[in-house]
């Protein structure tokens, strides 16, 4: 059986039903008192919590949700069949939340810039990926916003490690990052763990938020940042265009935009590769809802770079023909209200999602076991190829939220009979690239 650390016992539970009314939990000072409790016949073990030194974001219930169609991509329920379900929005509308968490942002960071026709990104100068191509003067903010002209990576998909990225003794230096894909300035967020050695490969896990979510918001929601430090891994969490995320079918200015979420995941690594002591045989990806849907994605299309995914709330709605095994564990609740478990017509349940990764993966057709407590049950695969495996988690009478991390309000019950962040790392631990 799993599940060392798996079981949350959180003494703030009734704090984050109140942060629906205000950030009372600051006031009573709860943030630290959270524990992971180890479960295991072993012994006890406790780990604090997602620090709530800073603001609580607003989770507000009266945030309103999106409908789901409209536009390319973003298909409704009645343009896939008439027998069709109508799907709730896919959106986890969190507007009113402001970033938290992440640092102050630099004024002109991000905005476009040319120097003598040549297009670049306004970036501080030790972000700039291009060493002597920062150029001052062309930027509005202090002196240290310079215009970086860095090569475009194109919309291409690299799916093969950049040769030359080996990142061992370099930085150390965290925080926002900003690339150029595809004509736009992306970003995303590098935590390093408080261990962190420059001269040791580190394992690396890709966190994406969901719909009309973000960066910073997937910081607590996950609650991911403790255990990172704990276990010595790098998180990074990605910013979507418009806040959402190209997985074919779904969702929003992504899809209908038809952005390349997966080249711009490919060039993402490279940078990582080239900055940090990545490992790159223990890249990892997870997800909440949308985010979910796109860690799907790249696991099929960047086979040989992922090496396993853990998905929370969000199925495969793209094709797949990963060149790869790659191990995934999913976690869904059966109460579901945004992504059903079942599914809907065009849009693939659990079960239908976790049979097309048994067929890609060459397992065994029998499941078996590994984790029961409370109202979680998680079945496993083996016997597969590469010697991954597959994982469904359920969380019976589970809603659209991230089992044993921040509830969000409005979206239905979350358990904390298992804490998907502690038990997707035991998981991904097990599964490095073969």
């Amino acid at each position: 059986m799993l599940g060392e650390r798996w079981v949350k016992t959180d003494v703030c539970a009734s704090v984050r039903v109140m942060l629906v009314f205000g950030a009372l939990a600051l006031v009573m000072g709860c943030g630290q008192g959270s524990e992971v409790t180890d479960n295991t016949e072993n012994g006890s073990m406790t780990s604090s919590g997602v620090d709530m030194s800073s603001p609580a974001p607003d989770m507000s219930a009266n945030n309103t949700m999106e409908d789901m169609g409209g536009g390319p991509g973003n298909n409704s329920a009645s343009d896939m069949g008439s027998n069709a379900t109508t799907p709730p929005s896919m959106d986890m509308d969190m507007e009113g939340m402001p970033p938290e968490d992440m640092g102050p942002m630099v004024e002109g960071v991000g905005e476009s810039c040319d120097v003598e026709g040549e297009e670049g990104v306004c970036l501080e100068t030790s972000d700039c990926a291009a060493p002597g191509m920062s150029f001052p003067g062309h930027c509005p903010g202090p002196a240290q916003v310079q215009c970086c002209i860095v090569e475009d990576t194109g919309p291409t998909n690299n799916t093969t490690p950049n040769p030359s990225g080996n990142g061992c003794g370099k930085s150390t230096n965290d925080g926002a990052k900003t690339i150029m894909h595809d004509g736009r300035a992306r970003e995303f967020d590098v935590r390093l763990p408080a261990g962190y050695d420059a001269n040791r490969p580190t394992p690396v896990v890709l966190n994406f938020h969901g719909r009309n979510s973000s960066a910073s918001q997937q910081v607590w929601i996950s609650e991911m940042d403790p255990i990172a430090d704990r276990e010595n891994f790098i998180v990074v969490y990605p910013s979507g265009v418009g806040s959402t995320w190209n997985a074919d079918l779904c969702c929003g200015t992504a899809s209908s935009s038809n952005i390349d979420d997966v080249g711009f995941t490919a060039a993402m690594l490279d940078k990582l590769e080239q900055d940090y002591c990545v490992d790159a045989k223990r890249v990892y990806a997870t997800g909440l809802s949308n985010g979910g849907f796109i860690s799907h994605k790249i696991a099929c299309e960047l086979s040989d770079r992922i090496a396993a995914i853990a998905p929370v709330a969000g199925t495969l709605l793209s094709a797949c023909e990963p060149s790869e095994p790659v191990a995934v564990m999913h976690f869904h609740g059966t109460a579901d209200s945004i992504v059903s478990y079942n599914g809907y017509v065009g849009f693939a349940g659990v079960d239908d999602t976790i049979d097309t990764w048994v067929d890609r993966n060459s397992c065994s057709s029998s499941p078996t076991q590994v984790y029961a407590q409370g109202d979680v049950v998680c079945d496993e695969w083996s016997g597969c190829a590469g010697g991954v495996a597959v994982q469904r988690c359920k969380v019976n009478g589970g809603g659209h939220q991230w089992p044993g991390g921040f509830t969000i309000p409005g979206l239905g019950y979350n358990t904390d009979d298992i804490v998907a962040s502690e038990a997707m790392w035991e998981f991904f631990e097990a599964h490095p690239k073969n």
